[in-house]
């Protein structure tokens, strides 16, 4: 039995499915037709193929943070796949909506989650390159989860690849200087003042000024309001340093990752517990439950319906 919970506003989202046992998994559908004619092919068959080497590296030692692929399936219209975690909504639905307003705890507990996901994905040679409210998931027991590979890159070496939310792009990403790894913990940065104040440092109406924002940032430049917290101030100049040798998390800067789990900012936090799956944050977990069990008591169907059937070139999807 299948059923629907909303958790992305990409393609195909993340919908929870009860299968037998009452385990509980991840149906994530797509419908071909809207694949292609959003010319989203490629980065499709790339984020399965990411997805099953994640697997592949991980399945001996799996982490909460990055879920894992169970297999793929495909029929006329839709391309399915299936994740051993459930999924209560997207993290936007979360943060950024007056439903449900968490603590500040709750951000601390989602920004530690995407630092051990970040620091497993980049252990096996992955950048994520995906990190935003709305391609970042609250699973079942109020974890921060990483299963978007659309913008996912092999290889921890700079690039000059442009991909991702223009206002989560970093300054030597927007110059086309290339960029690496800490692309990745700039879009952390962002995301965390995202959720604190509801839009992006660099926001404007028009993209071209998003870009000239992003360029024209001084390290530290940013106000805050005057009884804002020093740590989380440390840590967000920290992140958003504009030259990424000097970014907060650089594999270059004594520590790398271990600097930033080991920030002011996350003092106290247990991250062996955290990586162990067993430290929950209670706002968060008590939204996922609400969502789950919602969902599980109406029982709604998952897959959407058609109105025409799939007339195109299926041998693009092979390996699906």
């Amino acid at each position: 039995k299948q059923l629907s919970i909303p958790a992305s506003h990409f393609i195909g989202s993340p919908e929870s499915a009860r299968r037998e046992k009452r385990r509980t998994y991840s149906l994530r559908t797509l419908y071909k037709k809207e694949v292609v004619d959003r010319s989203m092919e490629d980065a499709v068959m790339r984020s399965m193929r990411l997805a099953r080497e994640v697997r592949q590296e991980t399945l001996s030692r799996p982490s909460p943070m990055v879920p894992l692929l169970i297999r793929t399936y495909k029929d006329t219209n839709f391309l399915h796949a299936l994740f051993n975690v459930t999924i209560a909504c997207d993290m936007h639905s979360v943060f950024l909506t007056e439903e449900h307003n968490p603590p500040l705890d709750a951000l601390r507990h989602s920004a530690a989650c995407i630092v051990l996901g970040l620091e497993r994905l980049h252990g096996l040679g992955i950048r994520y390159r995906g990190i935003s409210p709305d391609l970042l998931f609250l699973d079942g027991r109020g974890y921060t989860v990483m299963m978007e590979y659309r913008f996912a890159k092999e290889g921890l070496a700079r690039s000059s690849t442009i991909c991702g939310a223009s206002e989560y792009l970093p300054p030597e990403m927007v110059r086309q200087e290339g960029s690496g790894v800490e692309q990745d913990f700039w879009a952390l940065g962002i995301f965390i003042y995202e959720v604190l104040f509801g839009n992006s440092p660099f926001s404007a109406d028009k993209e071209i000024d998003v870009y000239s924002n992003i360029t024209n940032y001084r390290a530290g430049s940013l106000e805050y309001p005057e009884d804002f917290s020093d740590h989380l101030v440390s840590l967000l100049n920290g992140l958003l340093h504009p030259d990424p040798a000097q970014r907060l998390g650089c594999p270059d800067l004594d520590g790398g990752v271990a600097a930033i789990k080991q920030h002011r900012y996350f003092h106290g936090l247990d991250w062996e517990q955290l990586s162990s799956g067993g430290l929950l944050n209670t706002a968060l977990s008590t939204i996922a439950q609400q969502l789950v069990n919602k969902a599980v008591h109406t029982a709604q169907t998952a897959i959407p319906t058609v109105g025409r059937i799939f007339t195109g070139d299926d041998s693009i999807f092979d390996g699906f």
